[in-house]
């Protein structure tokens, strides 16, 4: 890849990562000579005027890093679909700066609820060991408190999509000490998914009514039986 500048609409992670590596070496002499023309006073020239009345009042040109990185942000998505894991080590190495990562899950994914699934389990599986030990200290550590509300809201909502879309893996995950009891609670019941319910009771510390929800699946199971 000769430019690292003009193709990012068709990289994939690895290329995209690549170009980001390398232009913090390298720099577009054409952006460094365009910055130069717009630095130019109305008395240095015809060349600094003409530049200056192409730009919108208060534009600022791009460093290239800056340019490049914000036109990854806007293909994010189309890498996500083609893998999530790329697309989470993209944002580990050059993306995890503020809250940046948060908004793409929880607000730019939304549009899009199986590629928010799926990055969303790639992103649990990798971090399980920060999520479940944040958590587990955020009730000593106020210092850990805000990250554990964004990691609970991460798991809430993967819970959400699960029942929805892949209600097989509810009880599995659920099952997780790390994930929130009565928020992932009111979820599964919600969208009706039973045998998350009796887990999540189980966990909860009621057992009767964990029995009482096993009990109603058996009867669901032997009636579709005698109806088939």
């Amino acid at each position: 890849m000769s430019n690292p500048y003009g193709s990012v609409d068709f990289l994939d992670g690895e290329e995209a990562a690549a170009a980001l590596a390398d232009s913090d070496e390298e720099e577009d002499p054409r952006l460094s000579k365009e910055a130069a023309i717009l630095e130019l006073s109305d008395e240095e020239g015809e060349e600094g005027k003409a530049a200056k009345g192409k730009k919108p009042d208060g534009w600022v040109p791009y460093p290239p890093l800056q340019k490049l990185k914000a036109r990854v942000k806007e293909r994010m998505l189309d890498l996500a679909k083609l893998s999530t894991d790329e697309t989470m080590a993209l944002i580990k190495a050059h993306f995890e700066d503020g809250e940046y990562q948060e908004h793409l899950i929880m607000r730019d994914f939304s549009k899009f609820p199986e590629t928010q699934l799926n990055y969303l389990e790639s992103y649990v599986t990798k971090n399980e060991k920060d999520i479940e030990s944040t958590i587990g200290e955020s009730a000593y550590q106020h210092e850990k408190q805000k990250l554990t509300q964004k990691y609970e809201n991460y798991l809430v909502q993967f819970t959400r999509l699960l029942c929805q879309y892949d209600k097989n893996k509810v009880e599995y995950w659920v099952s997780k000490p790390y994930f929130p009891v009565n928020q992932c609670l009111e979820v599964c019941r919600a969208q009706e998914n039973d045998r998350g319910v009796a887990i999540l009771l189980m966990r909860s510390g009621d057992y009767q009514a964990a029995i009482r929800v096993y009990l109603s699946i058996l009867d669901k199971i032997s009636t579709q039986k005698l109806l088939e």
